[in-house]
């Protein structure tokens, strides 16, 4: 049986969301000065990895389930 190995995100998509932000905040700050968007932004993408996470660890948990229904079926 093989263990189980929680997802991650590569370093490149890491860098991408990582400038990709600060993009968003500098632009923010250039043409609108308001600090708010980014952070709004930054917020939004940490509950969207979060939500992601959770979805993974319902669906390990879940054929964690299913692999010891059918091993004790089997034995």
């Amino acid at each position: 049986m093989s263990r189980y190995t929680p997802p991650r995100l590569s370093l490149r998509v890491k860098a991408v969301l990582a400038l990709w932000l600060l993009f968003v905040a500098a632009a923010s700050l250039f043409f609108l000065g308001d600090p708010v968007i980014p952070a709004l932004f930054g917020v939004l993408l940490l509950a969207s990895y979060g939500g992601w996470r959770l979805l993974r660890a319902v669906e390990a948990a879940a054929d964690g389930l299913q692999r010891l229904a059918r091993e004790r079926e089997e034995g």
